[in-house]
């Protein structure tokens, strides 16, 4: 138990890194396509590519949210267990997922992963 324990909390991490590393190149994609993009003129405006970016991004990044969102109830459910049994958790591991669950919460308050 303790051994899939922390494989989950690694796999957690990979994820979120993925999404990150998503973002980043969200942002790249989106701020490529405003340099790119006409100037305003009388006309209606033009479709720019910025929507369908977001669009994959977010596609893209969906595989990664279900994984983190399934070994966190994973991991939950394990601490509640092991922490009955002899031993319990070690507190290595209870500081893990501490700083997951707190690096989690503070991506609802950033920016590129928010769009």
């Amino acid at each position: 138990g303790r051994r899939i324990l922390k494989s989950r909390i690694d796999d957690m991490q990979s994820h979120m890194n993925e999404i990150e590393r998503l973002a980043v190149e969200s942002e790249a994609e989106a701020a490529a396509a405003a340099k790119m993009a006409p100037k305003k003129k009388f006309r209606r405006p033009r479709l720019t590519k910025t929507a369908d970016t977001t669009t994959t991004s977010v596609e893209k990044s969906m595989p990664h949210q279900y994984a983190i969102h399934g070994n966190a109830i994973v991991v939950s459910m394990l601490v509640h267990e092991l922490h009955h049994l002899p031993g319990g958790v070690a507190t290595e591991t209870l500081d893990t997922i501490i700083a997951v669950s707190k690096n989690l919460l503070n991506c609802q308050y950033s920016e590129g992963l928010v769009e």
